[in-house]
């Protein structure tokens, strides 16, 4: 049977149109950054952990947000020593205004000169959360410490029944002798619902 020109045009118009279809991604369930996953109940605290690590890393505040515990809100650290006194603690609310309104806070006091910690929370995370790859550290616990210094870890007095991933660099150059370590904290509590919650982001290095 022979179909005039315009019908055959609108079959392989047809026929492309349902081949496309069908090559399309199945999963609309994925997000469209292609970010990690909601956390489940199935989930370990180091998988918790290195989801937060790429939150961190590409700045996606509002789902970092999202994983912080309501309740508690999100304490940041820049020494091992959790001084609650000091420390800024953000909610998921804090947390997203804090970051479009990027004026400076005081996060505590600089080891040996004691200068104030007054950054913005941008630079924070520039100057803190980056100061290695985490998400590449040779070593990696769960709650158990890696980092050695002089700085006490009162993780387990200031967030009891929480547990924490510790993601550390032993080193960088052998002249220092192990000394110019870091690490970073990522605490977290299983909430009622199973799910993980934020607790505090410890960065941890050798002080004075």
């Amino acid at each position: 049977m022979t179909y005039p020109t315009h019908a055959r045009r609108w079959a392989l118009v047809l026929a492309a149109v349902v081949l496309l279809a069908g090559c399309g991604p199945r999963d609309f369930g994925q997000p469209a950054s292609g970010g990690p996953p909601p956390t489940s109940k199935a989930e370990t605290a180091e998988g918790f952990a290195r989801a937060i690590l790429q939150l961190v890393s590409a700045r996606r505040i509002a789902d970092l947000a999202a994983r912080v515990d309501p309740a508690q809100g999100l304490l940041f650290s820049p020494y091992g020593y959790v001084d609650r006194t000091s420390a800024v603690v953000l909610g998921p609310d804090a947390l997203r205004q804090a970051w479009e309104a990027d004026t400076r806070l005081l996060w505590g006091h600089a080891d040996g000169t004691g200068e104030p910690i007054r950054l913005s929370i941008r630079q924070y995370f520039a100057d803190y959360l980056d100061v290695a790859d985490f998400a590449k550290a040779p070593e990696v616990a769960t709650n158990r410490q890696l980092g050695q210094g002089n700085s006490p870890n009162n993780l387990g007095d200031v967030f009891p029944n929480a547990d924490y991933v510790e993601f550390h660099y032993p080193g960088f150059e052998p002249r220092y002798l192990g000394m110019d370590w870091v690490s970073l904290r990522i605490v977290m509590r299983r909430a009622a619902d199973g799910q993980w919650r934020l607790l505090a982001l410890v960065n941890d290095r050798w002080t004075i």
